[in-house]
């Protein structure tokens, strides 16, 4: 699905940068509520159905709780749920390289910038993009097509403003891109 979303973006901006915030959303916002769940799973329970819809939906509770958070939109997310869930930033590093891979297969220039949101501290932007450049550099050699692609983040975060001076150096480009970027 992002792939889609992405080649359409990458298409319309006609050769311009296209900055992508990464894993951004809290990840409650793709779960059920909980309450919710339990109450489906005490219905279930009392009307006797099927023991394995119920061991599926007690399953799911049991990973609500495993991720529940008092604040979350203070807490997991940005670059410390991708820390914590790498295949996030692996799947969409994949889907904005092919992205970018099927459009210079088609003639079209793409530059995209990929943002690690809520980075605080240099170590975390250093995991991310390496990453990132595995993904990249796997999708590109599958595709058989290099494209350009900058990997940096925004200081949006007060420990972020503290460390800056160590974050800003670490900002850099694909291999293959000129050694400018914006951070």
């Amino acid at each position: 699905m992002q792939r889609e979303d992405f080649y359409g973006v990458f298409k319309g901006m006609h050769g311009e940068p296209v900055t992508i915030r990464t894993h951004r959303p809290p990840l409650h916002e793709f779960l059920p509520k909980r309450e919710e769940l339990m109450v489906e799973i005490a219905r279930l329970e009392a009307k006797q159905h099927s023991a394995e819809e119920l061991q599926e939906k007690i399953k799911l509770l049991g990973r609500v709780e495993q991720l529940h958070e008092f604040n979350p939109m203070l807490g997991h997310r940005g670059v410390r749920l991708a820390s914590r869930i790498p295949r996030i930033t692996e799947m969409q590093t994949r889907a904005i390289i092919e992205a970018a891979c099927l459009l210079a297969k088609e003639g079209f220039k793409v530059t995209s910038e990929i943002m690690i949101p809520l980075v605080g501290l240099v170590k975390e932007l250093r995991d991310q993009k390496a990453i990132v450049d595995r993904v990249a550099a796997q999708v590109m050699k599958e595709s058989g097509v290099k494209v350009k692609y900058l990997v940096g983040t925004m200081i949006e975060v007060p420990r972020a403003a503290v460390t800056a001076d160590q974050i800003a150096p670490r900002r850099s480009s694909s291999p293959s891109a000129p050694t400018t970027s914006r951070s």
